[in-house]
């Protein structure tokens, strides 16, 4: 979470957030950082943690910007889908096996033999879990699971980041 208010310094965003927002808000092993724009970024593991601090800091610190930051987004395929699989038999998929629906769903596409694939995104974490368990059922089929692995290399020469 980013917290942006052009009128005070970070430091004085700290000494704010210190002062005015409740310490239970703040006291779940976050990390204060400094921006390379002057604001104040705030990280924390779980989600709710966030929400909750994010509206702490909108009621108590007036004028200031809150922005929120999503955490390391994976690329999940899943292959060997039936031709009649539909987006909201996916998405109930992906919440039996990992417990939560928040995931995007790119366009799904045809395979060879009537069959579809489907690429996912979703939060790193939930990615770990189908990849883990190499299979997906969805409706009656078993599906694949693949994770995508980006590499990253320079556009100009080619050599690997």
């Amino acid at each position: 979470m980013v917290i942006k208010d052009r009128n005070v310094s970070y430091e004085g965003l700290q000494r704010k957030l210190k002062q005015k927002v409740t310490r239970d808000k703040v006291s779940h092993g976050e990390n204060n950082k400094k921006t390379k724009a002057g604001d104040l970024l705030v990280e924390k593991e779980n989600e709710n943690i966030i929400e909750a601090l994010k509206e702490e800091v909108m009621k108590h610190i007036g004028g200031a910007e809150v922005k929120l930051l999503k955490g390391n987004i994976a690329v999940v395929h899943i292959y060997d889908m039936d031709a009649v699989t539909t987006k909201e038999e996916l998405v109930q998929a992906v919440e039996i096996q990992t417990g939560s629906g928040s995931v995007v769903i790119r366009p799904m596409r045809p395979m060879a033999e009537s069959w579809q694939a489907a690429t996912l995104e979703m939060a790193e974490n939930l990615a770990k879990k189908i990849v883990k368990a190499q299979k997906i059922r969805v409706g009656w089929t078993s599906c694949r699971v693949k994770k995508r692995v980006d590499i990253n290399r320079c556009f100009t020469c080619d050599s690997l980041r």
